[in-house]
């Protein structure tokens, strides 16, 4: 029950069968008190194993308005607020390396708001695998990556590129090799990604038919040096060199269907993700990591730092843009350490050496004891944007009953964005939860407030919305 929104119920079914596993979630809005029409989420997964080789899964979730995941506080992904994806998909595991995977899949969309429709992928296809030639000398692994998809959308309305369908196949033939020892290790390798583009409705600065091939060259390597300090601790220094180099070629007159920036290549040849820009890269990754170990190998702390040293300007951009120049990344910097088994802790910097400051810090503290205990504690901050911490708590209060609560809030603008207080009640068989919570919906509607109450059968199923980042604990 919310205050603003109304009452709604959530009900989750299981089956577990031979070689199957299937769930049923539905959520449905009882009494929404700002809407007339029914309200309602369903989302199926089935899990199959035919054969040996052969698995299927089968993914479908359909909404009935996208303003429901707000409303109602429903898990769900960020990009779900305009997209939500449904998707059938048949996986081989090959029995020889030559063939080591295929796949074939159909992903539909479902789209909400005015803005342009996400891509359906009627189908997507992809295979992989690869050899080792030249065993009895240095042994030279090649590898390869085959995709093929198909881009629909309905295009009624929309002009220019938005309005672009069509086909890309990818593919890409790779040759690895390595020089590895105890202290040391390089490994050089030589990829060819090459991108076929088949498009229907191009505007006249797009290619309908395109053929892209652009080498992708790297090298991987690093050294390994170890010492023991006199508390019984190993410590290791383990510097780090990466270079990766692929040539400029003009892409603007490509189709984009996938394709956005990585804002953090450290060890990866391409600076964006997806298959339709391939980036020009000059540059060298430099990192240095050192960890703290005790005479078992658990590890006390570890330290990390890395930069990107850009040799050229970038001159490929998602849109037409100006090239980017500057020769430096931030410094990515981490630090986790361990007080002990029950006692964690980490902290990440980001820092500018264009602006001189610090661009992000996170840190955070977990206490966690057992699986029903845990304290944890969260910051997090932006250079001139948020600044926002968080404390959450799960703990027993008798051998049945545990407590639950979080809040979160901005600090810089002095408000509140959750808060949650509740009890659990567990036994051998099933088990009962009882939330109050408040929560900012967004800076028009304000504060929501909401009580939930959630019966579970042990075994069948339960809710998935999470109070504290610990893996093993969730409500």
């Amino acid at each position: 029950f919310t205050e603003l929104g109304g009452s709604s119920l959530n009900t989750k079914f299981r089956h577990l069968g031979h070689g199957v596993k299937q769930e049923l979630e539905l959520d449905i809005a009882i009494d929404d008190l700002n809407a007339d029409k029914k309200r309602w989420l369903l989302d199926y997964n089935n899990e199959a194993k035919i054969n040996a080789q052969l698995t299927s899964s089968i993914d479908v979730k359909r909404i009935s308005d996208f303003e429901l995941l707000d409303d109602y506080n429903l898990a769900h992904e960020g990009t779900e607020k305009t997209s939500i994806i449904s998707k059938a998909k048949l996986n081989y595991q090959g029995k020889t390396p030559i063939l080591n995977t295929a796949s074939l899949a159909i992903i539909s969309r479902q789209n909400g708001g005015s803005g342009v429709p996400a891509y359906n992928q009627f189908p997507h296809a992809s295979l992989t695998g690869g050899s080792v030639i030249n065993q009895n000398q240095k042994a030279i692994s090649t590898n390869y990556l085959v995709d093929l998809t198909h881009f629909t959308r309905d295009t009624e309305g929309l002009t220019g590129s938005k309005k672009i369908t069509g086909i890309r196949t990818h593919s890409v033939p790779s040759f690895s090799t390595s020089w590895v020892t105890s202290y040391s290790f390089i490994k050089p390798k030589i990829s060819i990604p090459i991108t076929y583009y088949e498009l229907n409705d191009t505007p006249s600065n797009i290619s309908s038919s395109e053929t892209r091939i652009i080498p992708q060259f790297e090298i991987n390597s690093g050294l390994l040096f170890e010492r023991s300090l006199s508390s019984g601790y190993l410590q290791t220094l383990e510097p780090r060199l990466y270079f990766a180099f692929s040539a400029y070629e003009y892409q603007d007159d490509l189709a984009n269907f996938d394709s956005s920036v990585n804002n953090k290549p450290l060890y990866v040849p391409n600076r964006f993700n997806g298959f339709d820009r391939i980036g020009d890269t000059n540059r060298v990754t430099t990192g240095l990591d050192s960890q703290f170990l005790n005479p078992k190998g658990w590890q006390k702390a570890k330290l990390s730092l890395s930069q990107i040293h850009y040799l050229s300007d970038r001159k490929v951009q998602l849109t037409n843009e100006s090239y980017i120049t500057e020769d430096l990344s931030p410094i990515y910097g981490a630090m986790d350490y361990n007080f002990s088994r029950k006692w964690t802790s980490n902290l990440s910097v980001t820092w500018s050496p264009d602006f001189k400051s610090v661009n992000s810090t996170s840190a955070n503290m977990k206490y966690q004891p057992s699986n029903r205990k845990v304290i944890d504690f969260k910051y997090t901050e932006i250079n001139e944007g948020s600044q926002q911490a968080e404390a959450s708590l799960m703990w027993p209060i008798a051998p049945q009953w545990t407590l639950v609560a979080k809040r979160k809030e901005d600090i810089r603008n002095q408000q509140l964005q959750d808060e949650i207080v509740g009890v659990r009640y567990a036994n051998c068989c099933w088990q009962a939860s009882l939330v109050n919570r408040y929560w900012l919906v967004d800076q028009v509607k304000g504060i929501e407030h909401g009580i939930f109450f959630e019966l579970s059968l042990k075994g069948l199923g339960q809710t998935n919305k999470q109070l504290t980042p610990g893996k093993k604990v969730s409500m």
